[in-house]
């Protein structure tokens, strides 16, 4: 991991790191160098729509406590040190609340059956009952 200083200004965010510990080739060609690796802690909630999709869809939320500002773009998501995905970020600044959608998680079903209707009759009432029935399936 590159050493790294971040000042943030009004408007931008400096990052200076010590190059000299990094072989960037001068070839014309655009080329990644990590800046640093950070691990910040995330609550996972699943938000489905069975209705519509039999799928359900994890959301990540967590907190950026470091001391560097999140620049947009694509971002490699790990869990439990293995690649997850990669996502879509939007600009994150130190100590604030950010949210990932990561996608469809495959280890999880969705089953939506049909909404039933039940109908009973008496000689003064009518009772309707409804009956909703959503089957998660973990695989």
């Amino acid at each position: 991991v590159i050493p790294v200083e971040s000042r943030p200004a009004t408007i931008s965010t400096t990052y200076g790191a010590a190059m000299e510990d990094v072989n960037v080739p001068s070839d014309k060609s655009g080329h990644k160098v990590n800046i640093a690796k950070i691990d910040l802690p995330a609550a996972f909630f699943y938000a489905t729509c069975p209705r519509i999709c039999p799928h359900a869809f994890l959301r990540i939320t967590a907190r950026n406590d470091s001391a560097y500002a999140l620049l947009a773009g694509q971002a490699d998501i790990f869990l439990d040190g293995n690649f997850c995905t990669k996502a879509q970020m939007k600009d994150v600044c130190p100590t604030e609340d950010f949210e990932v959608d990561v996608g469809s998680d495959p280890t999880i079903k969705v089953a939506y059956r049909p909404l039933l209707r039940h109908k009973e009759t008496g000689t003064k009432t009518h009772l309707i009952s409804y009956t909703q029935v959503f089957n998660l399936v973990l695989m």
